[in-house]
């Protein structure tokens, strides 16, 4: 069976809890642009005669930088043809106005501030890290890492992971995300 969320609609998240399936959504709001959806959504669904029914549509609030909080995030791809690397762990947090994380084998921080569009933010500050001495491979994938995050611009969802939206004078892309298990 299938339900239809409807048409430009971000998944944050999905699971199954007391038979029901619950989708956080991120959906147009009032005066959002199709490029730009910015209202949180809990949708309850259940299966019934065979058929998935919406039980009920919660409204969340706007969207904000600080729903990307309480969650360590690990990257997974360099945008939709190339998957990340496993064996080098590149993960990123925000907390309290700033990204931090592990950017393979240094650390890094940096400021950042919301935009004025859902999902919209930027690095205020440069970014700061530890200078270790890494492994050749390691060392080039993680300059390249801290280089498209110094470009980011924004954040959405894609089914149920993050994408940082990155771009330059000349090129765009995203840098993909999963939860990191803890």
């Amino acid at each position: 069976a299938t339900v239809e969320l409807g048409d430009r609609v971000q998944i944050r998240s999905a699971l199954v809890k007391d038979g029901m399936l619950q989708v956080k959504t991120v959906e147009a709001g009032p005066g959002d642009g199709a490029c730009c959806p910015g209202q949180k959504r809990l949708r309850i669904i259940a299966m019934e005669g065979g058929e998935l029914l919406e039980r009920s549509n919660e409204d969340r609030g706007r969207l904000e930088l600080a729903d990307l909080q309480d969650v360590n995030w690990r990257l997974v791809s360099w945008g939709a043809d190339e998957s990340a690397d496993e064996l080098v762990e590149i993960d990123l947090a925000f907390a309290d106005g700033t990204v931090s994380g592990s950017s393979g084998c240094n650390s890094f921080r940096a400021n950042v501030k919301s935009g004025e569009l859902p999902g919209e933010f930027s690095l205020v500050s440069p970014l700061m890290g530890t200078r270790m001495a890494c492994e050749p491979g390691v060392e080039a994938i993680e300059r390249r890492f801290l280089d498209l995050l110094q470009k980011t611009k924004g954040f959405r969802f894609a089914g149920g992971r993050l994408q940082l939206d990155w771009s330059d004078t000349e090129h765009w892309g995203y840098l993909g995300f999963i939860a990191k298990a803890d």
